[in-house]
């Protein structure tokens, strides 16, 4: 079952605490409480407090390095009171002084003050340490000292000048080498480790002049968290350890007045120990001093509901009358399949209603006197009866023991809805034939489609025009139908009416459809069609041929012409007839009268006839059709003369389906003809390789840099400027080629490498999104040795690419800008990208090479490139449940298989955390699905999986169709999700999910700068699951390494786009310095000003491939592309794209 906690302990309620009681209606849903006062998380009064449903605290004084009371009226020492602990010393005029509000305090000019307590004082800061620092501050800056864009100035002058710790050495002599430092400010803590700094900003940094604020910070390991004045205030993580002990000071700091503090400062405290957070809390409200704060939180407490953390209370008037609170919280799901959870909290006793009626009451006897307070320890289960789909308000009338007056409420409520079988998600009532709405006999068949007997009591059949009919209130078995003709409609529907089955809920609609002219029905596929005659009560008959099918998709040719054409094929050995079959989808064409396809024979048909007959001379086509075949993709639908469907095929530009067919010059081939076409792995692209020719390409100039750019490295390299695949051989860059011809390049021949490795080529470095080049046998010469340079992206200037230094027997070679430099090679096309660039490192002598490649492909009227006798099954529908399997409960995969010769075995294959792959034989179940159950994984486990399945006649083929190599990935909970954080966001939470060892590579120092997109899953709110993503990693050379700011980048098939419309998705977490988040604040102001465009981007919580990169990051799911660019202005995407980019010399 699915839990949806719709109370959280935390949520803000409505409440009436003057002890008067309100209306009798005070707990229907309708009455209004805006009267009423509000607050959130657990209400106290009357001296009751939150620690009863909290752990115990424990440990007073325990690691206390030092309390500073600063409170002497005269000297120059600072005296700690914690025994053998350091005192401190005034520095430079910091004074006493008497305080209206704290008495003998502190204070600092702003310019160089400061006390001085101990170097090497602050123990060595790593992932596993712990401190709190506390103090009372009063900033004394001057308000009027504002000065536009100076962060240190304004209502605090020097805004993050040393309160607590340093910026510099003990002794003054200037900063740490690299730069490291801890300190508190006016608006954060910084936790500085080399240069890079983590700050724990304030969400509400000291700005008030003249105000005390007690001020606190906490590390726990890797995690700062702020407090003021007794609350959560912000958080932060730090991303590495400190190479030493620090210094401490109060008030400011040797470097200088920048980080000098103005003001007033008392009871300055320190612990080598992450104190909890209600400490802090105690501590502010002088309940605890910091000898007496307690410095642990027992692992183990009361049995309590899940509590908001940091606790959050409001206190109420406490009396012995009752008070009365009330919640209001939507629920969106099936109330016919919830029950709940109540996990209520109340001293001393409470009774809980649900939309006005009780549904609970604990510690509250009808009649006699009240016990004193009891909490439940577990959730206490309750039926969903009252739970309505909509608005629905929790109210609760809490009471007193008599004599008793300390008041304690809070309540958890979640709904617990059971998932709906197969049975239930498939269709139940559905409508199977309708009349034509001209027939004076009209008539509505209606079919239960589910596997039991179904009640129609309290459905409905309502239409587009505002009438609602009740059905019989009839129990209507498995597969019976239920024919309704006008007399029991009460009327005739018009042409375009629509129809609607409703539920006995009132709001779910099992099916609906529209009246047309025509009689129409299911058919014998489950397909809306045209029976060939009325059958009402009886299944429906439409003869519908199987023999013919698209064969063959050509929709983009390389240069962008007109070109378009489609491939029929008659499968059967009889000829076929398709006069006045049509294409109704995709494009618009009417086959003539009398027009045949032959017995396994060939029809194109092609959008435009001059293009069409200029790039396949004497090949048969007819046309031309009208509107064209969308170079993203669409589905394309063929028709017979009754209307009814023969064959359709949903085609892509990506994701399951070849981007070859892209504008590469390749068509769509299907492979098999008895294949289902409806289905990516069932179609390839057609093979071009063989209409590649081998070019020389020859040029030289001299070796003079362009403008400024970087000259670190002496290098050739060579890429494509799109994914494609070229062969080069006979690599030469000569020196000085009218004098002393010298050669530069080490291995230009590639003749003494071993063929068919991935990523090696002696002397060469194939990097980056080029690392799957290899070297091969030339197809034209076998035996001699080529480089088939395969690129998976774009070359750029740094890492994607292939690349040799110059060298000369055991000397480097330095280019000399006085120099002529000649360049050569051979390039053969064989795949997608035919632009060669060709340069010495950075940029000299660069040029691009357009190679000899065909503008149109496939095989038009002839037997496709790739046929094979058997593409083996096919697949769809691929899931797993749950999404993410909670620590050693078991998880069940589930895929729909189907091939005409039958199948013969369906097996699961799993490795578990990178493990060898095991296999299991799937169990079928109806309608071609399969599955098979995972058994339970610890927490945080990885299940890698895919499906083999093997037809009658032994055929195989896997799904994800890369098998073993493909990335289909259960991720068992990791307790990283977060819905609802202590600041009062709601963020979505997205998942990148790979291997251990692609993680390992990804990241990988000299893998990072890879634009090659990695196969992963993305999950999206731990309920919606992309098997077929991919990712790479998104900084600058700068980001990439660090684990603060380096984001993602993640493509998505236009098959499976991300929630149904985004191809390509951004991860940003490069915040800058401290790593925030407010760039997205620029965009939002750049949207509202108007005039200035950009995108909408949202914050969420990434959970990425390493455990510390989880947390916010800005979600762009628009970018300044193409379909962003036409989305805004007609034809906004036409043209060229240039991007501007910072040079990164990698070192």
């Amino acid at each position: 079952p699915a839990k949806v906690r719709v109370v959280p302990t935390g949520a803000v309620w409505a409440y009436s605490d003057n002890g008067t009681a309100p209306p009798a209606n005070w707990r229907e849903t309708g009455f209004d409480d805006t009267a009423w006062s509000s607050g959130a998380g657990l209400f106290t009064g009357g001296g009751a407090s939150a620690d009863a449903v909290q752990p115990a605290l424990s440990g007073p004084a325990t690691n206390i390095l030092g309390w500073w009371r600063l409170n002497e009226a005269e000297g120059v020492a600072a005296a700690n009171s914690v025994e053998g602990k350091p005192a401190g010393s005034l520095m430079n005029g910091a004074a006493w002084v008497n305080d209206p509000v704290r008495g003998q305090v502190a204070e600092f000019d702003g310019v160089d003050d400061r006390i001085s307590i101990a170097d090497a004082f602050i123990p060595k800061q790593s992932l596993t340490t712990d401190f709190t620092w506390v103090c009372w501050v009063k900033s004394g800056a001057d308000p009027l000292t504002v000065t536009a864009g100076d962060p240190n100035s304004g209502p605090v002058e020097q805004g993050t000048a040393v309160i607590l710790g340093n910026r510099s050495k003990f002794d003054g002599s200037g900063s740490f080498t690299p730069l490291d430092y801890l300190k508190m400010s006016a608006t954060g803590v910084t936790h500085t480790r080399s240069g890079v700094e983590n700050t724990a900003v304030f969400t509400t940094p000291l700005s008030d002049t003249g105000v005390w604020h007690h001020l606190a910070f906490v590390k726990k390991q890797e995690v700062l968290t702020a407090y003021r004045d007794g609350k959560f205030n912000g958080t932060k993580r730090v991303s590495a350890a400190q190479t030493g002990t620090m210094p401490f000071f109060i008030g400011g700091d040797p470097l200088g007045s920048a980080e000098c503090f103005k003001g007033r400062i008392s009871d300055v405290a320190v612990w080598s120990r992450a104190l909890p957070a209600r400490s802090i809390a105690g501590l502010t409200v002088g309940t605890y001093t910091p000898l007496t704060a307690p410095t642990a939180e027992a692992v183990s407490g009361p049995v309590t509901p899940p509590l908001p953390s940091p606790v959050v209370t409001t206190t109420v008037q406490a009396g012995p009358e009752p008070r009365y609170f009330r919640t209001a919280f939507n629920y969106t799901g099936n109330p016919t399949r919830a029950s709940l959870e109540l996990w209520p909290v109340a001293d001393d006793g409470a009774v809980y209603y649900l939309n006005g009626v009780e549904i609970y009451r604990n510690n509250v006897p009808a009649v006699s006197a009240i016990p004193n307070a009891s909490f439940p320890t577990a959730a206490v289960p309750l039926p969903g009866t009252q739970l309505l789909h909509g608005k629905n308000v929790l109210s609760v009338e809490v009471s007193q023991a008599v004599g008793e007056n300390d008041l304690l409420f809070g309540a958890d409520l979640v709904v617990v809805e059971t998932l709906a079988p197969p049975a239930d998600t498939a269709s139940t009532l559905v409508f199977s034939e309708l009349s034509g709405a001209v027939d004076p006999a009209f008539k509505v068949e209606l079919t239960n489609a589910s596997a039991s007997v179904l009640n129609l009591t309290g459905w409905t059949l309502t239409t587009s025009g505002g009438r609602t009919v009740p059905l019989p209130a009839s129990a209507l078995a498995a597969g019976a139908r239920l024919v309704l003709d006008t007399t029991a409609l009460g009327f005739t529907p018009a042409v375009g009416e629509r129809l609607s089955l409703v539920g006995s809920t009132g709001y779910e609609v099992a099916d609906s459809r529209v009246v047309t002219g025509r009689l129409r029905g299911l058919t014998a596929d489950g397909a809306w069609g045209h029976p060939d005659a009325p059958t009402f009560g009886s299944p429906n008959v439409a003869t519908v041929s199987d023999a013919v099918v698209i064969n063959e998709i050509f929709y983009k040719s390389r240069s962008g012409s007109a070109e378009q054409w489609l491939e029929l094929y008659n499968k059967s050995g009889a000829p076929v007839t398709i006069g006045d079959w049509k294409f109704s989808d995709g494009v618009d064409y009417l086959f003539p009268p009398g027009t045949v396809v032959p017995a396994n024979g060939y029809l194109v048909i092609t959008g435009d006839m001059a293009s069409f007959a200029a790039a396949h001379p004497g090949v048969p086509a007819l046309g031309p059709w009208n509107g064209s075949l969308s170079g993203k993709g669409e589905l394309i639908r063929l028709r017979d003369a009754a209307d009814n469907v023969v064959d359709e095929v949903p085609y892509f530009d990506s994701g399951r389906w070849s981007e070859w067919a892209d504008g590469y010059g390749c068509s769509l081939e299907l492979k098999d003809p008895n294949a289902d076409n409806g289905r990516a792995e069932s179609w390839s692209e057609s093979n071009e390789t063989a209409r590649g020719k081998w070019e020389t390409i020859t040029y030289q100039g001299t070796g003079a840099n362009i403008g400024s750019d970087p000259t670190y490295y002496n290098e050739f390299i060579m890429g494509l400027l799109t994914e494609g695949e070229v062969l080069i051989d006979d690599v030469s860059v000569i020196e000085d080629p009218a004098g002393t011809n010298r050669e530069l390049i080490q291995n230009g021949s590639f003749t003494a490498d071993t063929a068919g490795t991935p990523g090696t080529a002696g002397k060469w470095r194939l990097v980056g999104n080029h690392r799957h080049s290899m070297v091969v046998d030339d197809p034209d010469s076998p035996g001699n040795k080529v480089l088939k340079l395969k690129a998976v992206g774009p070359t750029e200037h740094m890492s994607n690419h292939a690349e040799t230094t110059f060298r000369v027997g055991t000397s480097y070679v330095t280019l000399n800008a006085a120099r002529t430099y000649r360049i050569s090679l051979r390039a053969r096309w064989l795949k997608g990208s035919n632009k060669l660039n060709t340069r010495c490192y950075l940029n000299r002598l660069a040029q691009t090479t357009v190679l000899s490649a065909p503008d149109s492909g496939g095989t038009p009227g002839a037997v496709n490139s790739n046929r094979v006798a058997n593409a083996g099954p096919t697949f769809a529908n691929l899931s797993h449940s749950p999404v993410l399997p909670a620590a050693n409960a078991p998880a069940t995969v589930t895929v729909t298989v189907n091939d005409p010769q039958g199948l013969a075995s369906v097996e699961l294959f799993t490795s578990t955390n990178g493990a060898a792959f095991t296999s299991t034989l799937m169990t079928a179940g109806s309608g071609g699905q399969y599955s098979a159950v995972i058994p339970g994984k610890p927490l945080s486990a990885k299940v890698q999986f895919y499906v083999r399945a093997v037809d009658g006649q032994g055929a195989e083929s896997f799904f994800p169709a890369a098998g073993p190599d493909s990335r289909a990935i259960i991720p068992w909970n990791d307790n990283a999700s977060n819905y609802s954080l202590s600041t009062g966001g709601k963020p979505h939470n997205l998942r990148v999910v790979m291997t251990a060892a692609d993680q390992t590579f990804i990241h990988t120092n000299v893998n990072q700068m890879s634009n090659e997109k990695l196969p992963c899953t993305f999950i999206y709110d731990d309920q919606e699951v992309y098997y077929d993503a991919s990712v790479r990693l998104k900084s600058s050379e700068h980001g990439r390494s660090s684990d603060l700011r380096v984001g993602y980048i993640v493509d998505f098939g236009r098959d499976q786009p991300f929630l149904g419309t985004h191809t390509t998705v951004a991860i940003d977490r490069s915040g800058g310095v401290a790593q925030n988040q407010y760039e997205i604040l620029i965009k939002a102001v750049m949207n509202a000003a108007g005039g200035i465009y950009t995108t909408e981007d949202d914050i969420v919580r990434i959970i990425g491939t390493k455990t510390n990169f989880t947390g916010a990051a800005i979600f762009s799911k628009s970018r300044f592309d193409s379909e962003y660019l036409d989305g805004q202005w007609e034809n906004g995407a036409d043209g060229t794209v240039f991007k501007y980019e910072l040079i990164y010399p990698l070192t």
